[in-house]
């Protein structure tokens, strides 16, 4: 049977930095168990930073690791940071690059699960 890191109690239920996809996954390289479920379960939000960090780390891991409970948002910030990368937009200046705000967007479990989607708009 795999070990487990519950991801909201080890780090927290709002995963925004780099830094925190690091200490994750430094906590899976000292694990003694070879295989390791990552549980997203409490997860509210991950950025774009933390989602891209955590890929890496898993890719470059030497431990079998397989994730559990991921919320719909999670999953969806995971599926864009693996995607083929978008081509930059033209910003008002004439140059290409990200608008203010654009760059570290946040997939959000609240907006996807409370009916806080386009049905409910007035």
């Amino acid at each position: 049977m795999p070990g487990r890191i519950r991801v909201s109690e080890t780090i927290y239920e709002d995963l925004a930095l780099r830094d925190s996809a690091a200490r994750l996954f430094e906590l899976v390289e000292a694990s003694a168990e070879a295989k390791l479920e990552i549980d997203f379960s409490g997860v509210r939000t991950m950025s774009r930073a933390f989602a891209d960090e955590y890929l890496t780390r898993r890719r470059k891991s030497r431990k079998t690791v397989m994730e559990s409970n991921v919320p719909e948002a999670v999953r969806l910030m995971f599926e864009a940071v693996s995607g083929p990368p978008r081509p930059a937009k033209e910003t008002s200046a004439g140059r290409r690059g990200r608008r203010s705000g654009e760059d570290c967007p946040r997939a959000t479990v609240s907006s996807m699960t409370d009916g806080g989607g386009e049905d409910d708009r007035e």
